[in-house]
């Protein structure tokens, strides 16, 4: 959620096994946060949500991508190239697209890099678009707890159903410690307290990044 450290300046102190205390500089005595390798663990499993706001979700799909075996290669490089961070992936088993999110304001120049990059494949048909939707949000529920209960994705996919939020793409890490997707920005705030409601997260607020 908000960004208070570099994960990079974590790593040190996670080799060491050293906890890392998060303060309130105006209130020093205050307890703060502690960060260590020891789950405290929900009773739901989840732990906290995380929003990321002003995001672009782009798409390239064809018929012709199955059994390509440098789709992925492509993609990733030409963005790389054009040093656009890519926070978010998913692809069909039907290979037909691969679909991954930008920031708003990479997105118009990732469409470009991506589109001379198949540049053959459209003329070709088998790329038949590369398409942008902007102004949307990544939602990610995380916690260790996650593993050990089920249903966990079903309760918060029907919660948002209820809230008649539409899910534009899921992602879900192997650890099973995290399930992220996304919606429309404009739906971010209450798909953000359908689940805080359905799994109970303490007070009904959830850590919001700008």
């Amino acid at each position: 959620g908000a960004k208070v450290l570099h994960p990079r300046t974590m790593v040190p102190a996670a080799l060491g096994n050293i906890p890392i205390f998060i303060k309130n500089t105006l209130q020093p005595m205050k307890p703060g946060t502690k960060i260590t390798d020891a789950a405290h663990l929900h009773p739901d499993g989840a732990k906290a949500i995380t929003v990321l706001n002003h995001l672009s979700l782009i798409t390239v799909q064809g018929k012709g991508m199955q059994g390509t075996h440098k789709l992925a290669a492509t993609v990733f490089t030409a963005l790389a190239n054009h040093q656009i961070n890519v926070l978010f992936v998913c692809q069909a088993s039907s290979e037909n697209n691969i679909s991954l999110v930008t920031k708003n304001v990479d997105a118009h120049l990732a469409v470009h890099a991506l589109k001379t990059a198949f540049t053959s494949e459209i003329r070709a048909k088998n790329v038949e678009m590369v398409q942008e939707e902007s102004n949307v949000s990544m939602i990610a529920v995380v916690g260790e707890g996650m593993r050990s209960h089920k249903g966990i994705a079903g309760r918060i996919f029907s919660a948002l159903g209820r809230a008649d939020i539409n899910v534009r793409a899921i992602a879900q890490g192997s650890s099973e410690r995290n399930i992220s997707f996304i919606i429309k920005e404009n739906d971010s705030a209450k798909a953000l307290q359908s689940i805080h409601d359905e799994l109970h997260l303490e007070n009904g607020k959830g850590k919001k990044s700008p």
